[in-house]
């Protein structure tokens, strides 16, 4: 069972706490999960206000099968 792993880092220079950070996170969360059946989750930089790193993860039946999956 073949495994699609990303990793997006991001810089949010208009966040001011960590509560602003999370906000905007959670909407493009949000927006990928909408488009496509990834995973995601935040994996680093969670005490930074303004950067953030997180990964998506989805599994398939088959190579042919991921690929299709919308970027």
């Amino acid at each position: 069972m073949p495994i699609a792993y990303c990793t997006l880092e991001r810089y949010l220079p208009y966040a001011q706490s960590l509560k602003e950070k999370r906000m905007v996170l959670r909407k493009a969360q949000d927006r990928l999960r909408a488009r496509s059946s990834f995973s995601i989750a935040e994996i680093a930089y969670q005490d930074l206000w303004q950067r953030a790193k997180l990964a998506a993860v989805t599994v398939g039946p088959d190579n042919a099968v991921l690929q299709r999956e919308p970027r």
